[in-house]
């Protein structure tokens, strides 16, 4: 069984020194924004997959990730698009629409309105592929803290449901098929 991890961007993510380890294995995700400098001890410095929501982060350096998978967590109504370069990248290997998160949100049980983070999506995407992932940094917005390499308040975004999120985390917990890195 391939070893993964998913690195989240909550301040767990630097309470254990596992980086050798993360890089020791077999394939990394990281989450949005994610940074590695100066936190390497604790998160590593492998990335084998970019998932991301932030379209305009990443428009001018897509190609320095092996593998991008994007998604829309915005309704396109609302003017929000995956830029047409970014969907044939030679490196996105997938896109998640909105259709599709707006398909999968009631079937997830999160509060009305809601839907889910990048970080859930990741793990749920990742889940299809591999019958197991190891977690690091997901604070499901707890404590309104923020990420590991931006110390500071920051409240759970309106339109996702952290307690929901880390009921479902919780049960993939219970049903193997995650473990949670301490």
């Amino acid at each position: 069984m391939k070893k993964v991890y998913i690195i989240g961007n909550g301040p767990s993510a630097t309470a254990h020194r596992i980086g050798d380890e993360i890089d020791r294995a077999d394939f990394v995700v990281r989450i949005n924004n994610f940074q590695t400098a100066g936190h390497e001890p604790f998160v590593g410095t492998k990335t084998d997959l970019l998932f991301t929501c932030r379209l305009n982060e990443y428009l001018n350096t897509l190609n320095q990730f092996p593998e991008v998978i994007l998604c829309l967590l915005m309704n396109p109504l609302d003017g929000v698009t995956i830029p047409p370069e970014l969907i044939s990248a030679p490196n996105v290997s997938m896109h998640i629409s909105w259709d599709h998160v707006n398909d999968l949100t009631p079937r997830l049980g999160l509060r009305e309105n809601c839907y889910p983070s990048t970080g859930l999506l990741c793990i749920l995407t990742m889940l299809e592929r591999f019958n197991h992932v190891n977690i690091t940094g997901f604070d499901n917005f707890e404590n309104g803290n923020g990420h590991y390499f931006a110390p500071g308040p920051r409240l759970t975004p309106p339109r996702h449901d952290g307690p929901g999120e880390r009921a479902i985390i919780f049960n993939l917990v219970e049903r193997g098929q995650v473990t949670i890195v301490k």
